[in-house]
């Protein structure tokens, strides 16, 4: 009976250490996780006051945060201890153990669930130690201890970066709403505005210039919008830039590759939205040829795939197939002999031509 007591004392006073440990895991996480949401929350800062981001996105610093933080309670709830790593921290601490108590650690009772006397020896003199001196002081309490002070540093960092960044995020936003009260084209002051090119098609992957032309008051800058025609979420912002004529502003928007709406933005007014409509060329993606030679020569039909040149015996049928970017309303082969062939489009694919000929010479 007494062997069980003293063993349940002694893992008891060795469940306080795990306990300690865990809690000092869990604040090693805690620091991290805050360090990490207040660097996510800078950023998110940084790119929106460069218009790269969306006001909407303020939300990822919570998302950080809520992840980090299950992170953590599953570090506390489940992360196993090594109760002879603390053992040894604690033996390192208080040297006068003389490694008694790794050497209770180790003790196993007989085949009759007791302990000999020497056994029992043993852990009484380190559980008599632990009653005079506090293990818990210069082991895992004191690196708890720094653990919880660099974890309240790290959450008072994020709450301040929050705090900076939820008031950029406000007036930028009161700044917008302001925008869309005022009536289009025009700004506070009756400002007048006129946009060039306005409605405009371009090539696919090319750039469109844009000038904003104020008719008496200049406002300090201003700002070209561009958005999802059906959305009308926004995708980018480019600056406009004060040219020689000082009512006039300057700027382009860069490697447009599908259909959108601009408008330009400035201080207190925004102008009409315009359509940008994209277009690509036609262009040649392939060209298959079947070559049937003439019945006399007893040769088999021949398919010649992604090819520029065919070569044919007089007399040979040539059935071509061209593999086209879009449709195309006409089109002909063109010879160095100055015939040309008309190119009709497939039944089954209106993005494929296709044309017969049988050469003569």
């Amino acid at each position: 009976m007494k062997s069980s007591v003293i063993q349940v004392a002694l893992e008891r006073r060795l469940e306080e250490l795990v306990k300690i440990e865990r809690n000092r895991r869990a604040f090693k996480v805690q620091m991290w996780v805050w360090l990490a949401a207040a660097v996510t929350a800078l950023v998110t800062v940084v790119l929106i006051s460069q218009q790269k981001l969306a006001l909407d996105r303020w939300w990822w610093k919570e998302a950080v945060l809520l992840a980090g933080m299950a992170v953590m309670f599953v570090v506390w709830r489940w992360s196993r201890v090594d109760v002879k790593a603390l053992a040894r921290d604690v033996e390192k601490a208080h040297p006068e153990l003389k490694g008694a108590l790794l050497a209770a650690l180790e003790q196993e009772p007989g085949n009759d669930g007791s302990l000999g006397y020497l056994q029992e020896r043993v852990i009484e003199q380190v559980l008599q130690h632990r009653l005079k001196t506090d293990w818990a002081a210069r082991t895992v309490r004191s690196r708890a201890t720094r653990w919880m002070w660099f974890t309240f540093i790290a959450a008072g960092i994020y709450i301040g970066v929050s705090f900076w960044g939820q008031g950029f995020i406000r007036q930028d936003k009161a700044v917008v709403a302001s925008n869309e009260i005022e009536k289009p084209g025009t700004a506070s002051g009756a400002i007048e505005i006129t946009v060039t090119p306005g409605d405009a098609e371009v090539e696919r992957g090319a750039r469109l210039v844009v000038e904003a032309k104020f008719a008496s008051q200049v406002p300090a800058d201003a700002v070209i919008i561009l958005s999802d025609p059906k959305t009308h979420d926004e995708r980018a912002r480019y600056a406009l830039k004060p040219t020689v004529d000082d009512h006039v502003f300057g700027g382009l928007i860069p490697n447009i590759d599908k259909d959108g709406d601009y408008r330009v933005e400035f201080s207190g007014g925004k102008s009409d939205d315009y359509k940008i409509t994209t277009y690509v060329h036609p262009e040649l993606l392939r060209t298959d040829a079947t070559v049937t030679p003439p019945a006399y020569t007893g040769l088999p039909e021949k398919e010649i795939k992604n090819t520029r040149n065919v070569t044919a015996l007089e007399g040979s049928k040539v059935a071509f197939r061209l593999a086209v970017n879009k449709p195309v309303a006409e089109a002909e082969l063109y010879g160095e002999d100055k015939t040309s062939i008309p190119l009709k489009p497939s039944a089954n694919d209106p993005l494929v031509l296709e044309a017969t000929m049988i050469p003569d010479v």
